[in-house]
Parts: structure tokens; C-alpha cells; sequence
């Protein structure tokens, strides 16, 4: 399918900008590359918001987006949101054990 689309002088600088830094790309794979790049990050806000609110769980998040457990805590820290609304601090230490290649302890958390 195409779409044409009208882009300001400025943008069409700023993308051959871009592209002199990157010969592999034309402008149109480019243009494909940002979009595709964008759609995902909007997509992965929207779900984020969705477990902030509370209105899905991290796994159901993680299914939305087709991502493991994993993934979906990378994204929620990208959006600075806290893993359990903060409520579960260690799973934050659990995350950097896993990225470790370790199993993590669970942390002793005092009164």
C-alpha cells in the first residue's frame, strides 16, 4: 500500500540529516524505520498506562505486546513507572539478578 504525505523543508532536512549518518537507509526506508519505531513506542505507553492504572496485570501487559516478563518490566522502567505500583521493591532486585544470569533471593524487607 502506499500513502503520500506532505513533510515541511525542515523535516526533509532533518531526516537527510539523519541519513548521512546512516548510509544503508533511502528516505523511505527511513521513514518506515522512525514509523514502525514510533507505533511501538506508542503502543508500549498505552500498555504501560494500563498497568498503572490497574487495569491489567504485568503478564497480561507482556501478552498485549507479545514480549516475555522480562521485556515488559524493561518497558515499564523505560516509562519510569514502578514494577507493583512500588509496592514490591524486590522484584526491582529480582529484574538485576535476572539480567545477571542469577536467581535472585527474595529481599528481606524490614518493618
Amino acid at each position: 500500500m502506499k500513502i503520500t504525505i506532505s513533510l515541511s523543508d525542515r523535516l526533509v532536512e532533518e531526516l537527510d540529516e539523519l541519513l548521512s549518518h546512516n548510509g544503508r537507509h533511502t528516505r523511505n526506508r527511513l521513514i518506515q524505520k522512525l514509523l514502525r519505531e514510533s507505533i511501538t513506542r506508542e503502543k508500549q505507553l498505552r500498555v504501560a498506562k494500563l498497568y498503572w492504572e490497574g487495569k491489567k496485570t504485568l503478564r497480561q501487559c507482556a501478552e498485549i505486546l507479545g514480549i516475555d516478563l522480562e521485556e515488559m518490566m524493561d518497558v515499564l522502567c523505560r516509562f519510569n513507572i514502578p514494577l507493583d505500583g512500588g509496592r514490591f521493591p524486590q522484584n526491582k532486585f529480582a529484574l538485576k539478578m535476572l539480567r545477571q544470569g542469577r536467581k535472585s533471593q527474595p529481599l528481606e524487607l524490614s518493618s
